[in-house]
C-alpha cells in the first residue's frame, strides 16, 4: 500500500514540476520516509533561514547573545524581497527575538540579514557542520550583490533539511528549551 501512495505521488510530483525539485518528507513515530531527490544540492532561497534560526538559538545557548538583546535597523540594513522591515523607520529597535519571529512568520529578509550579522557567517557555518548537515552551505546574506562574483551560493538538500526539522522536532538542536520555542515560532508561522 504505502509503495502505491509512493508511486502515485512521485508520478503526480513530475507532472506538475516546471523546475528542478526535491522532496523528503519522514514520519517522526514510525521513521518511514518519502523521498525524492532528496540529495540534490539547491539554492536554498527562504528554507535557508531555519539554520539560521538554529545557529542564533545556539549563540544565545553559549552566552554570546541574548534574545532580548535589541539591534537597531538602519537605512542601509533594509533589503528587498519578502518582509516588513524595509518599510519601516531608520533608527527601529527590535530584539532578536522580534527579529527571529520576523524572519520566520514574515520571511523577512532583512530581519534575516541583521541577525546573519549578529552571529555571524562562520557560526552559521559551524551549526551545520556540527549538525552533519555536510551539503547545506550557507555563504553570503539575503538579496545582497556582492562586489564581486561569487560561485559559492546559499544551498541545501531536501533530506538535510528534513533531518534539521526532525532534530528540532525531537528538541536535538541546541537544547530542548531552544527546539520547543523554534517550535513555538514555526508553528505561528503555518497558522
Amino acid at each position: 500500500m504505502l509503495q502505491h501512495l509512493q508511486a502515485s505521488l512521485t508520478s503526480r510530483l513530475q507532472e506538475a514540476a516546471v523546475a528542478d525539485f526535491s522532496v523528503a518528507i519522514r514520519h517522526l513515530n514510525s521513521g518511514e520516509e518519502y523521498l525524492y531527490n532528496a540529495d540534490e544540492p539547491l539554492y536554498a532561497a527562504s528554507i535557508i533561514k531555519l539554520p539560521i534560526m538554529s545557529a542564533v538559538f545556539e549563540q544565545a545557548h553559549l552566552g554570546h547573545l541574548r534574545l532580548t538583546d535589541k539591534i537597531a535597523m538602519h537605512d542601509e540594513d533594509k533589503v528587498t524581497g519578502s518582509g516588513l522591515l524595509q518599510h519601516l523607520s531608520h533608527g527601529l529597535e527590535l530584539t532578536i527575538h522580534d527579529l527571529l519571529t520576523l524572519m520566520i512568520i514574515d520571511s523577512d529578509n532583512t530581519a534575516t540579514n541583521l541577525l546573519v550579522d549578529r552571529v555571524g557567517i562562520e557560526a552559521i557555518q559551524r551549526l551545520l557542520l556540527d549538525l552533519d548537515l555536510k551539503q547545506t552551505q550557507f555563504h553570503h546574506k539575503l538579496q545582497i550583490l556582492p562586489a564581486k562574483p561569487n560561485p559559492n551560493r546559499n544551498r541545501i538538500t531536501a533530506r538535510e533539511m528534513m533531518h534539521l526539522m526532525s532534530q528540532i522536532a525531537t528538541g536535538q538542536v541546541v537544547s530542548q528549551k531552544a527546539c520547543r520555542e523554534m517550535i513555538r515560532i514555526l508553528y505561528d508561522a503555518a497558522r
